[in-house]
């Protein structure tokens, strides 16, 4: 009778001895769980209205975006900032003049990657008065470019000019139509074809 008490002891014992182990790890995978849980489903966000960006370079103020409404998602791999209602940016030269302006409807900015992404009736108009509209477009901060793989029109005084894919300086007075599609010479109020004559290039100052 002595030794089965004896051996029922040292079977709980050793259940006990074997729980002790399991049931602290399943207690702490849980508590991560549910702190991986929490994070995913609480992500801390700023609202705010009227918001003004100043970029700058060695002191040098670049550029100015002011945007009505913003919402800023702070994630831990990838934080970005909102524009849901569009945004309106300057673009200076060395002298703090505008050179060029962006309108779009809608704008994305990639803190991290200091890349925004703007979109729906983007405009970018240069100090030659040179219009580009698209529908995407893409400012690289650290490159100072802007670029897009999308159809894309150019108006000049002179001409218009449609395509896919565009680079450009992000003062937009250098640009390259990557795969230019038509060209219409303005004439008397006329657009003459003549995308057989393509210029997909541009310059309008020596930046």
């Amino acid at each position: 009778m002595k030794k089965q008490i004896f051996k029922y002891l040292k079977a709980a014992t050793i259940l006990w001895i074997v729980a002790a182990f399991l049931f602290p790890s399943c207690t702490n995978n849980e508590e991560k769980i549910k702190e991986v849980t929490h994070q995913d489903s609480s992500v801390s966000v700023e609202k705010a209205e009227n918001v003004e960006f100043s970029y700058t370079d060695s002191g040098r103020l670049k550029v100015i975006i002011k945007a009505p409404k913003t919402a800023r998602y702070h994630l831990k791999e990838k934080p970005y900032t909102e524009m849901i209602e569009g945004v309106d940016a300057q673009f200076f030269d060395k002298n703090l003049e505008v050179e060029s302006t962006l309108k779009s409807k809608y704008a994305k900015s990639f803190d991290k990657d200091k890349l925004v992404e703007v979109r729906n009736d983007v405009v970018v108009t240069n100090v030659k008065n040179e219009k580009l509209e698209t529908e995407v477009l893409f400012w690289d901060q650290k490159k100072e470019r802007i670029y897009t793989d999308k159809f894309v029109t150019i108006t000049t005084a002179k001409q218009i000019i449609t395509g896919t894919g565009l680079n450009a300086n992000q003062n937009f007075t250098k640009w390259t139509l990557l795969k230019p599609s038509g060209n219409f010479i303005i004439e008397n109020d006329k657009q003459v074809d003549t995308s057989n004559n393509l210029d997909a290039t541009g310059s309008s100052s020596s930046n």
